[in-house]
């Protein structure tokens, strides 16, 4: 099966993580609705030093059993602390699929936060 994004949403930064005048990071968050039925949520990784950034690293989870298309970041993100929702990796050839879709449609305006799409 070809894979395709049946829809998606951007949530933008939506915490950070150390101090700003030293090394620190931001994490953006996507979720991907694939026309397999799985639900894929790339988590981007921003490592800062002060106001330069070093480099990035994009995970992909599996988040079928947990999230639901226009529900709040924050009650999805309080529900991964759950046994029964835990998240789990992505497969490989849904993994490379949306980080590719992610690099070229979403990448350079991460920072911006969508309705679904």
């Amino acid at each position: 099966m070809n894979l395709k994004v049946n829809r998606y949403i951007n949530y933008g930064c939506t915490m950070t993580g150390g101090e700003k005048n030293s090394y620190n990071q931001r994490f953006v968050f996507s979720f991907f609705e694939l026309n397999n039925g799985e639900i894929i949520n790339v988590m981007l990784v921003e490592n800062w030093d002060k106001n330069t950034m070093i480099d990035y690293e994009l995970d992909c989870y599996n988040e079928t059993n947990s999230y639901k298309f226009g529900q709040e970041w924050g009650d999805w993100w309080k529900s991964t602390f759950n046994d029964e929702t835990k998240s789990k990796w992505a497969k490989e050839d849904e993994d490379k699929f949306v980080k590719k879709f992610y690099k070229k449609h979403i990448l350079n305006t991460r920072d911006i936060k969508t309705d679904i799409i």
